[in-house]
């Protein structure tokens, strides 16, 4: 009798601990002007298990967090300014953003050092998107981060396969997982690699699951009865814009 009491709750206890984590994607966007540093933060507060965020980089390869190419739908004049929002990021320098624009929040675009500085030491794992191909000096900055945060705290992802592998040349770097994200799902995937559309995703995680050290995740997810589904499946990440939802269904 003990013992099916103790496999009885050991099942109870399965079901309940849930293995899918939430990832803020672009902080907690639902309530916060995105890729801001608010919003980061705010991420991090209520107790997100990841958090996502992009970096582009300016015309003297400097990382900021932003997810456009321009600064057009975002981003705003400083008061007496005139911020370039119409010019390709990559051909204005950072002193040229700092100076002349605001996230439209009246918050300062953040650089990728500003985020970084405030995550040494918290845990958390932080979700780099790249959005172009990183500089060296955008990989050496991250690599340092390594200095206070273990690997297992960093995920390297991105659309464009040259960026990670690029970013991977750097040796500290190898050691974390580098991300590969899909729009639709790939039948070619690798190893550390991971992303699919929700529509793609029903069925195919048994099949992602045969291959070693694979993490899987959906992405933009909102919908607290789709990722109810998804945590069903066993997906490791739900990368949403609203993490409290998912973290209400993962830790009631």
């Amino acid at each position: 009798m003990k013992i099916l009491l103790t496999i009885l709750f050991i099942i109870f206890m399965t079901k309940l601990e849930a293995n899918t984590s939430c990832v803020a994607h672009r902080g907690n966007s639902e309530y916060f002007f995105q890729n801001s540093l608010s919003s980061l933060k705010s991420a991090y507060e209520i107790g997100s298990d990841g958090i996502e965020f992009d970096v582009v980089h300016t015309q003297d390869d400097k990382g900021i967090v932003f997810h456009d190419k321009t600064l057009h739908r975002l981003a705003k004049d400083k008061p007496s300014r005139d911020c370039p929002r119409r010019k390709l990021i990559k051909h204005l320098s950072l002193k040229e953003i700092k100076e002349n624009c605001l996230l439209k929040n009246d918050e300062e675009i953040p650089t990728l050092d500003e985020v970084l500085t405030y995550f040494i030491y918290k845990d958390v794992t932080l979700f780099i998107e790249f959005k172009d191909v990183p500089s060296f000096s955008t990989v050496t900055l991250i690599s340092e981060h390594l200095t206070y945060n273990p690997a297992k705290y960093l995920r390297l992802i991105s659309f464009k396969k040259k960026a990670l592998e690029y970013a991977q040349q750097v040796p500290r770097l190898k050691k974390v997982k580098a991300l590969r994200l899909y729009h639709h799902w790939c039948p070619k995937i690798k190893k550390s690699s991971y992303g699919a559309d929700i529509k793609w995703f029903k069925g195919i995680l048994k099949k992602l699951a045969k291959l070693k050290n694979v993490e899987t995740s959906v992405y933009t997810i909102n919908s607290p009865k789709k990722m109810q589904k998804l945590i069903d499946e066993g997906v490791d990440y739900i990368t949403t814009d609203d993490p409290q939802a998912c973290l209400k269904l993962t830790k009631p």
